[in-house]
């Protein structure tokens, strides 16, 4: 009766870690599975990790020599390529994930990549919540492991790990000192978010493509220098809306012999949009808009 029990507790344990069928979706936990040492229960002590370095990912292969990782970038689930293959960032988004690295001079082997889920939702749509809730024991697991000094989180699913409010537009590039919400007494974590590649794969905007990679050379400033070396501000713009405001504008510009300008129109065909607006500029606190 025992052995009968036990087997049908495990078939029970197995049932909670599938993805809810009424979705669509997939059994979880389909890759081979690790021993964490740490456990000697028979239902917890084996923990699935789905991630692998850079340098491993870029050489399509596996690598189990142990190394430290500085920096650990998280995206959301894998695409076609990586489920099959069951190494995150092996298809075309790891392709760009890969030119960011190098373009910025992040060291490969000092960065592991994984993703929120292990398996790829079924005809990639977004994770359910379900989908996620199933799976954070296994990404909890990885940052408890690899203790990274810095994390990026490659898209809007994936900052909703640290709980961060706002869309990747308005997140990305920052810095935030966070701990992990399911880690009880857990340290802060130095918390970047950015673009997940696959993003550039449907609009591929050259301008949004740079500002994505400023987020990594700051990443890679932080782990170099271990300070920011920008400082981020909520810009103040002083509105000229009125003839003597723009007059007083001009006035405080023809004092300095340097100043920053840009122009703004409706849409980014600049020869069939009319210009709405001019920003002059001398830097924090020194920003006019005038308005046309």
């Amino acid at each position: 009766w025992l052995h009968r029990d036990l087997k049908e507790l495990l078939d029970l344990i197995s049932k909670c870690h599938e993805c809810s069928v009424a979705r669509g979706g997939t059994p979880l936990c389909k890759l081979p599975f690790l021993i964490d040492p740490k456990y000697d229960h028979p239902f917890v002590r084996h923990t699935q990790i789905d991630g692998c370095s850079v340098t491993e990912c870029m050489n399509r292969k596996r690598d189990e020599q142990p190394r430290e990782y500085d920096l650990m970038i998280i995206g959301e689930a894998p695409g076609g390529t990586e489920d099959d293959m069951n190494i995150p960032f092996v298809g075309e988004a790891g392709d760009i994930l890969m030119e960011f690295i190098e373009r910025s001079g992040i060291d490969p082997n000092k960065t592991y990549v994984t993703n929120m889920l292990k398996c790829r939702p079924p005809k990639n749509r977004k994770p359910a919540r379900e989908e996620l809730n199933a799976c954070h024991i296994h990404i909890d697991h990885e940052i408890k492991t690899i203790k990274p000094k810095i994390i990026m989180l490659l898209g809007n699913t994936a900052t909703k790990l640290f709980n961060l409010q706002g869309g990747i537009g308005t997140l990305h590039g920052q810095m935030f000192k966070k701990p992990l919400p399911s880690w009880e007494e857990s340290p802060e974590f130095a918390v970047i978010p950015s673009w997940h590649p696959a993003f550039f794969l449907h609009k591929p905007n050259p301008a949004m493509r740079n500002l994505a990679l400023d987020d990594y050379i700051f990443v890679r400033s932080l782990m170099t220098t271990g300070a920011e070396s920008r400082k981020f501000y909520k810009a103040k713009y002083k509105l000229c809306d009125t003839v003597e405001k723009v007059e007083k504008a001009v006035g405080f510009f023809k004092k300095f012999n340097i100043f920053s300008w840009d122009t703004e129109s409706r849409g980014l065909g600049i020869t069939r949009e009319p210009m709405i607006m001019t920003q002059l500029s001398r830097g924090a606190g020194h920003t006019y808009v005038v308005p046309f």
